[in-house]
């Protein structure tokens, strides 16, 4: 296939143009301000083009603090992304840290929002239905929405592994031992509150509680939109 990188008339539903080349190495990149502040962020143009002399070079698409940094000191480190920094390159991408930061960002504030349109609802508050596929759907929607939990595991996991081991089943062992202890304290607390239910619902603290848990729960989804690393 031959395509017009000018034109884009490759047909295709993405522009291809980054998988020509592949696999890439990332290239780490740490870089210093002439008044020492400190960058450490990922680029996905990386790679080394000569031994003799030993020239390595990566690109940034536009002006970000990694190319303003070097232009004011002349110099920059390369460092290593391995797999087993994986989790620590993610968290140092300024891209990836928006992204997933302003969809948990917008989860919060729906549910907040949820939560506030349930709490001003007139009449006599009934007991909540059954659980359903609903709320499988809300718990995963949620846990996906949360960059902390993602981040944790998959820096938690692999230093816990035996010297030599295959990583994935160890750490879909522990993954299965957290969910177990997960399930055992889920349920035991799901009893409990199931039998304080009643008193809470048939009376004002519901609607209460709706109002508090809803104006909480928008208040860190806007504080989370406007978090800085």
């Amino acid at each position: 296939m031959f395509y017009d990188t000018r034109k884009n008339d490759h047909g295709l539903p993405r522009d291809p143009f980054k998988a020509i080349v592949a696999p890439r190495p990332i290239g780490w990149i740490t870089s210093m301000s002439a008044k020492g502040e400190i960058n450490l962020a990922p680029y996905s143009f990386f790679n080394a083009v000569s031994d003799e002399p030993p020239i390595v070079l990566f690109s940034s698409e536009g002006r970000k603090d990694s190319l303003v940094f070097i232009e004011e000191t002349g110099e920059f480190v390369c460092n290593l992304a391995t797999f087993e920094l994986r989790a620590a390159v993610v968290a140092t991408s300024a891209q990836a840290f928006t992204i997933v930061k302003l969809a948990g960002a917008l989860v919060l504030i729906l549910l907040g929002l949820q939560s506030l349109r349930r709490g001003r609802a007139t009449g006599r508050p009934v007991a909540a239905a059954p659980p359903s596929e609903g709320a499988l759907r809300d718990g995963l929607v949620t846990s996906l929405a949360n960059p902390k939990l993602a981040v944790f595991y998959v820096a938690l996991f692999p230093q816990f592994v035996p010297a030599g081991e295959p990583v994935l089943p160890w750490a879909l062992a522990m993954a299965a031992l957290v969910v177990a202890f997960d399930l055992v304290w889920y349920s035991v607390l799901a009893y409990l509150v199931a039998r304080a239910r009643r008193a809470f619902v048939e009376g004002p603290w519901l609607r209460r509680a709706e109002r508090l848990t809803g104006a909480v729960l928008v208040g860190l989804g806007v504080r989370l939109a406007f978090e800085r690393r």
